[in-house]
């Protein structure tokens, strides 16, 4: 996103094999429970480097 301008994340949704932004995100959130930008936030941007993070408990 923000640190990679040159890509263009429509793109790889699309070769991923979704239909479109919405569809990403409603697979997206079945699988975690939080939308990519829900996660983003509660993770702080660690959800990549911090694999454990994914299976943690997000409830506050």
């Amino acid at each position: 996103m923000g640190d990679y301008p040159d890509i263009d994340w429509f793109d790889i949704i699309g070769d991923c094999g979704y239909y479109d932004q919405m569809h990403f995100i409603h697979e997206f959130k079945k699988i975690i429970n939080y939308n990519p930008l829900q996660l983003l936030k509660k993770s702080e941007g660690n959800f990549y480097f911090e694999r454990p993070l994914l299976i943690m408990n997000f409830e506050e």
